[in-house]
């Protein structure tokens, strides 16, 4: 992100823009804040997104952001990261700055058409805007503009404030995953059609860095030996992979420090992984290719990274495409079994929350369906219809700020980053080497071992609400027993012992 500078957004990726200023303290995703050379606490403020799942952030940048030391070891560095990430929202008078200064530039002439509410106060923001692309580009040049004409001092009117003297706005927006294949038409370069796919949707010359998730999916096939089957008579099945394998692949103590393992369905061999760390190969790999980009180049910093990389089974997708869709992780049986049934506690508020929450385990008459039961129709779905593959993902992260100006386009990049990439996972003692973990189940073994254990989890939470509906309440230790098997059937499908 570059500051004082509008990140303009190609009208073919993103027609429009919904302003939610309401949700100004959302906070920045950690996932997305391991490039950052500063920590993020009090400095992001929500706008919006757009119809294309780009959420958009105002980031108030510190002038000295280099100055800041991160600590050496992974794990604290991704504590202080995602530490900065759950206060990223300003401070409550500097946020409140800011929505005064986006008020009055609705009031400018190219933009006092677009049906602000000019009424709208920062204690009472309601309504949302709906902007087309080119008022939310006008919108993005003109903050930055009339900003660096002199937003120094405090706009509430007060004395000049230093901290806007510290900081300056860049625009910032990422978005959950567009999931999009790479799959150029027929007779076309793979790297030429990137490049001009990423030149119809973003500008190059405003951009400071951009990361890029590429995902390699792994489908089971009879005829390649290379991946091993435990049993016989598969039909449908599904990958994971195996544990070992995967600690092998961080050879360092520095790169296993790093690395998570996600066993899935109580057992101990096979799992889902992710690391804030790429394996040594690709780390290998990344170490050379700086060397060459910073000899072309003539930088003395590094230019591409990889960060955050991934490997899981596809079936996650099945159970969630976004956390917000993971519903068994809410909570919710906890919450609604501590409801006690009792005609004294008639408030209101209460009654419609406490409502609310019955719902959605299956207690109110117009009720839903309940997670568990929903959970495990998801999966045995798709253990009857298709083959569960695995994906092994890692994020791209190229300092465009640092490429000599020539090479700051996005075909530079496809052919001197992307290219190396993709070719070194077709390699032995590349990509190939990583893939060797693989191990393919039938049906019955895998998704049939989480099928199963949600059933059961499922039947004895049915226990419960039966005894809850019948008794008016349950015991503490009751209570108890509901919360830590709601956490199990969490662990059990996630493997993420800190559920645990």
């Amino acid at each position: 992100m570059r500051v004082l500078v509008d990140l303009d957004c190609r009208g073919q990726l993103m027609q429009s823009i919904e302003l939610r200023l309401k949700e100004w303290s959302n906070c920045y995703r950690s996932k997305h804040a391991h490039q950052l050379s500063w920590p993020l606490n009090g400095t992001t403020f929500y706008l919006g997104r757009s119809n294309h799942r780009l959420h958009w952030f105002i980031l108030m940048q510190p002038q000295n952001a280099n100055a800041f030391k991160w600590h050496e070891n992974p794990a604290k560095r991704a504590s202080q990261v995602e530490a900065g990430c759950k206060q990223s929202a300003l401070e409550k008078e500097h946020a409140e700055a800011l929505f005064l200064y986006i008020k009055e530039l609705f009031k400018h002439p190219e933009l006092s058409g677009s049906g602000f509410d000019q009424e709208m106060s920062f204690t009472n923001m309601n309504s949302t805007l709906q902007l087309n692309h080119r008022a939310w580009v006008t919108f993005q040049r003109l903050f930055m503009e009339m900003f660096a004409e002199g937003f120094y001092s405090d706009p509430l009117g007060e004395e000049p404030a230093t901290w806007w003297d510290n900081y300056k706005p860049a625009f910032a927006c990422y978005d959950y995953g567009q999931d999009e294949p790479l799959d150029p038409p027929m007779g076309i370069d793979m790297m030429e059609w990137i490049s001009e796919e990423l030149d119809r949707h973003f500008d190059s010359a405003n951009i400071a860095s951009i990361c890029v998730a590429i995902a390699q999916n792994f489908n089971y096939d009879s005829e390649i030996p290379d991946v091993r089957q435990p049993s016989n008579g598969f039909g449908n099945m599904g990958i994971l992979m195996e544990c070992k394998h995967v600690e092998s692949l961080f050879e360092t103590p520095r790169e296993r420090r790093a690395l998570s393992l996600y066993r899935l369905g109580l057992q101990g061999r096979y799992c889902n992984w992710q690391s804030s760390r790429p394996p040594t190969a690709l780390a290998n790999l990344f170490q050379e290719l700086n060397g060459y980009l910073a000899e072309v180049n003539g930088s003395r910093h590094e230019i591409a990274n990889m960060g955050h990389v991934q490997g899981y089974s596809m079936i996650k997708q099945v159970v969630r495409h976004d956390p917000m869709d993971f519903k068994i992780a809410k909570g919710m049986y906890t919450g609604a079994l501590g409801y006690p049934i009792s005609k004294t506690l008639d408030r209101v508020a209460f009654m419609r929350e406490k409502d609310k929450v019955w719902k959605k385990v299956g207690l109110s008459a117009e009720r839903e369906e309940r997670p568990l039961n929903l959970t495990r129709k998801c999966l045995q779905t798709a253990a009857d219809t298709g083959r569960i593959g695995f994906r092994i993902e890692g994020v791209i992260c190229v300092k465009m700020s640092r490429l000599r100006q020539e090479n700051r386009n996005f075909h530079y990049i496809c052919d001197e980053v992307l290219l190396p990439y993709l070719t070194w996972w077709a390699s032995k003692g590349g990509g190939l080497d990583i893939v060797d973990g693989l191990v393919v189940f039938p049906k019955s073994d895998f998704s049939g071992i989480l099928i199963t254990w949600t059933r059961i989890l499922e039947l004895l939470m049915g226990r419960f609400i039966a005894t809850y509906l019948r008794f008016g309440g349950l015991t503490v230790l009751e209570a108890e027993i509901v919360a830590n098997t709601e956490r199990a059937a969490v662990f059990v499908l996630t493997g993420d012992v800190r559920l645990v």
